[in-house]
C-alpha cells in the first residue's frame, strides 16, 4: 500500500465517521430550528443604556472635558459591557431553546431577502422564510431586559 492509498483510506475512515447514523438523522429531523435577530440585542435596555453612556463619554470628550486617556480606558470598559451582554444572550438563548426541545438556534442578522447584502456583496443570512412560531427574539430580550432591571 503506498502513502496515497493509506492517506485516502484514512480520510474516509474520517469522513464516514463524521456522518451521523439513520438513527441520529431521525433525532434531529424530529427537533426544530429556532431564529434569533441578532440585531434586537441593540434595543434591550442594557444596550440602550451602554449606548448612552458611550455618548456622553465621546461628547465630554469632543468637548476637551476627558482626555484620550480616559476615553481609551472607558472604551474599553464598554467594549468588555458589551462583550458581557453578549455573553447573556447566548447563555439566554441557549436556555430557552433548550426549553423549547429545539436541535439548533439560528442567529440571523437584519439581511432577510436575497436584495439585501453588505457592502462586499455578501448575502450570508438570507432567509427566504421564516414561520413566526420558531423567532424567540422577543423572549430572549425580554429576559434579557428582565434580568438587566433585577440586577439594576
Amino acid at each position: 500500500m503506498n502513502i496515497c492509498t493509506l492517506f485516502f483510506s484514512i480520510m474516509c475512515i474520517n469522513i464516514i465517521s463524521l456522518v451521523p447514523s439513520s438513527a441520529a438523522n431521525k433525532k434531529l429531523e424530529a427537533r426544530p430550528v429556532v431564529f434569533f435577530k441578532s440585531a434586537a440585542v441593540e434595543k434591550s435596555l442594557e444596550f440602550v443604556d451602554l449606548w448612552e453612556r458611550w455618548n456622553k463619554i465621546v461628547q465630554q470628550q469632543s468637548q476637551n472635558q476627558i482626555g484620550m486617556p480616559e476615553r481609551e480606558s472607558s472604551y474599553s470598559a464598554f467594549d468588555k459591557a458589551q462583550h458581557n451582554v453578549w455573553l447573556k444572550v447566548e447563555a439566554i438563548t441557549a436556555s430557552i431553546a433548550k426549553r423549547l426541545g429545539a436541535g439548533a438556534v439560528v442567529q440571523v442578522t437584519n439581511r432577510l431577502n436575497s436584495n439585501d447584502v453588505d457592502y462586499n456583496g455578501n448575502s450570508d443570512d438570507i432567509l427566504y422564510y421564516v414561520d413566526p412560531s420558531y423567532d424567540i427574539t422577543n423572549e430572549v430580550i425580554e429576559q434579557l431586559n428582565k434580568e438587566y432591571l433585577a440586577a439594576k
